[in-house]
């Protein structure tokens, strides 16, 4: 997403010489669904992903010095234009700390494995369920790297927010990456609401080879949340073949449970063909079980995939055609 074009320019115009580079990349999903029936009703035409109004085509904006930097998402949602996930400064002071101020994502914590995309089936969660990135609509990131596998992070939201509850809605994290091992996260997630702070922590296991498994849990600190754990595992140890699960649990007085998996194979690139699908309980009501089959042409920076889905609950059948690009 963040590769492409990129433009060298020498500036000596203020102060000594310097060296900036822009880049404009982009990442979009979109999708056509020409058949959906619910419960057997005549088939409409529908559009997605959902959470994108039917379509995101986006393009990402940045620049980069020695020491400030800057990025700028603009995305297209279902036609609607405007910003997207980040529109940020960046400032790095020294090689320990830096800071950015505007809407920011900051990924270094994040959970390591999401869900399966376009199809919008059952997941078990996504990487945030694993482990929250910081994400400042309006706020500050502070990064602190004060030696080398070690990150520590804050981040403070709210404008027009009184500062005490600024304050108490902090997030503040910590990382650290363990050499052929794996890499071991925390953090304090703040909130200004009565009994609504929670803690999370998290441990990626990378000392297997071609196996990714990372798992989390959020912590209930009052009786605002339900603690939950979280975790997905990856794995590329057989030729041609990936396989994908996760699941999340949810310990509530109903308690939650999700399972999910995917298995894709690579027949001849860069055709691959694949099934997925979950099943949740449904917290005390109705469960849910949600398959699908696919077809997927996937190229360096792009994908489709096509294919059926069935979701059991809803009855609703639908084959939906998906293109997706990331520069």
């Amino acid at each position: 997403m963040k590769k492409a074009l990129a433009i060298l320019t020498a500036l000596a115009v203020v102060g000594g010489a310097a060296f900036a580079e822009v880049n404009v990349g982009g990442w979009g999903r979109s999708g056509y669904i020409p058949y959906v029936s619910v419960d057997g009703s005549d088939a409409v035409v529908g559009t997605g992903p959902s959470w994108a109004n039917g379509s995101r085509v986006g393009v990402n904006f940045s620049g980069s010095s020695d020491n400030v930097g800057f990025n700028l998402n603009l995305d297209s949602n279902g036609g609607t234009f405007g910003v997207g996930d980040q529109a940020k400064i960046w400032v790095k002071v020294n090689s320990m700390f830096g800071f950015q101020v505007g809407k920011i994502q900051q990924d270094v914590l994040r959970g390591k494995i999401g869900d399966f995309g376009a199809f919008e089936l059952e997941s078990a969660g996504g990487e945030d369920d694993i482990f929250k990135r910081f994400n400042p609509g309006k706020g500050l990131q502070i990064d602190v790297t004060p030696m080398e596998g070690v990150y520590i992070g804050a981040a403070l939201d709210g404008s027009g927010t009184l500062t005490e509850d600024a304050m108490k809605n902090i997030q503040l994290g910590a990382g650290y990456v363990i050499a052929d091992m794996g890499h071991i996260r925390a953090q304090y997630l703040g909130s200004a609401a009565d009994d609504a702070s929670m803690v999370q922590i998290a441990f990626a296991l990378t000392a297997v080879e071609n196996l990714l498994v990372d798992a989390g849990a959020k912590i209930a600190l009052g009786e605002a949340n339900d603690t939950s754990i979280a975790a997905g595992l990856k794995y590329s140890g057989v030729e041609n073949l990936g396989l994908t699960a996760r699941t999340k649990v949810v310990l509530a007085d109903d308690m939650y449970l999700a399972v999910a998996g995917q298995a894709e194979y690579t027949v001849a690139a860069p055709l691959a063909v694949g099934v997925e699908g979950g099943f949740n309980n449904g917290s005390g009501v109705d469960s849910d079980v949600q398959i699908g089959g696919y077809g997927k042409l996937g190229y360096s920076n792009g994908m489709a995939k096509f294919g059926f889905a069935y979701k059991t609950l809803s009855k609703t059948m639908y084959l939906p055609i998906f293109a997706e690009y990331w520069f």
